[in-house]
């Protein structure tokens, strides 16, 4: 089974690893869930994920997905062929205005197609990844073993003793590189906070490649290339895993 949406901004490599990583039979908190890949490709293979979110688009999103996806569909059918670079501007700002659940779900979808960056609230107009297949997938999707949680005000350190897997990104060293200006759909991940709170969790946390994380104390380090196989020459490295799991 494949995600109904596209996160080209932060993609991972790294199910084999993990895999070998988390024991079958587990269950995973994950964090922050979006695309869902990585949560798709865990519980397909014997793992029930508990998939976090502090943002509520995406939650709904999900939830109603899981409810009906063939419904989501057709209304982004609908929406598709009025869309051109004015109309998706326009949906970029106001998509959330939609009273109805399922239509601003149709709209996370289009949108998240329809963006170069997959996402939902910037990018330029690139409707390469709106086609028959994704909306196959989007029609035809079902998974099992998967619960999407709306996470509220509650920390990822007071998740439950599960094995909690974390999707950190680019890593960011200084405090200034912290103060981002994110989308109703992204997740900030203080990273030196994270690392320092997790540490007595069962944690698997993947970043993209920096130098600064080898250096990162109570974690074993994975190193892998584009492809995600383990490497150990830094210059191939494309994303480092560090865990505490063994």
């Amino acid at each position: 089974m494949r995600s109904p949406i596209k996160n080209l901004k932060n993609q991972t490599n790294c199910f084999s690893v993990i895999s070998e990583l988390v024991p079958k039979g587990s269950v995973v908190d994950y964090y922050p869930v979006y695309s869902g890949d990585l949560c798709i490709k865990l519980s397909e293979s014997d793992r029930f994920i508990v998939a976090h979110t502090p943002n509520y688009v995406v939650y709904e999103f999900w939830s109603c997905v899981m409810q009906d996806p063939e419904r989501i569909s057709k209304i982004a059918e609908s929406f598709y062929p009025s869309l051109n670079e004015n109309t998706f501007d326009i949906l970029k700002k106001n998509w959330y205005s939609y009273k109805d659940p399922f239509v601003r779900s149709a709209l996370f979808f289009l949108l998240n197609r329809c963006s170069n960056l997959g996402m939902i609230t910037h990018g330029e107009l690139d409707t390469k990844n709106y086609n028959a297949f994704a909306l196959r997938d989007l029609r035809g999707f079902k998974v099992d073993n998967v619960h999407v949680n709306f996470l509220g005000e509650k920390k990822i350190e007071e998740f439950d003793k599960n094995i909690s897997i974390i999707n950190a990104g680019k890593y960011r060293v200084s405090f200034l590189e912290n103060e981002q200006i994110l989308g109703e759909e992204e997740t900030e991940i203080k990273h030196r906070q994270l690392l320092k709170n997790m540490k007595s969790h069962r944690t698997v946390v993947v970043f993209k490649s920096h130098r600064a994380l080898l250096k990162t104390p109570g974690y074993e380090k994975v190193l892998l290339d584009q492809y995600g196989r383990q490497t150990t020459d830094f210059e191939q490295t494309r994303e480092i895993i560090l865990h505490n799991v063994r």
